[in-house]
């Protein structure tokens, strides 16, 4: 009997080199949920849902860095050598095959 793939592994195996390399959307993930343990630990609870602060931005909308910066996830693609143009495009391949999914929502000042 062969062994059974997990649908996860499947998805991942038919990723090509740069999307596999996009492996820094769950690196956030991973420090969001440890930022929130630490601050849970502190007494500091959040009952947000998972589906709200596991939002990751990929991007600003407008996209104005001067105002607005770079966010999280563009901050890491570039310490990792991968913020580059094609980043949309393989955006759209992740959510293509379920690996992730999009949403927009317009990015406003804080302060």
């Amino acid at each position: 009997m062969a062994p059974r793939t997990s649908k996860a592994l499947a998805a991942w195996t038919e990723l090509n080199d740069r999307q596999q390399g996009l492996t820094a959307i769950y690196a956030i993930e991973h420090e969001i949920e440890a930022e929130r343990r630490q601050d849970a630990a502190r007494g500091n609870f959040d009952s947000a849902p998972a589906a709200v602060w596991r939002q990751i931005d990929f991007a600003h909308e407008p996209s104005l860095r001067e105002l607005f910066g770079l966010t999280r996830l563009q901050s890491q693609l570039s310490k990792e050598r991968l913020g580059q143009p094609g980043n949309g495009a393989t955006m759209a391949a992740l959510t293509d095959r379920g690996v992730i999914t999009r949403d927009t929502r317009r990015t406003t000042p804080s302060g």
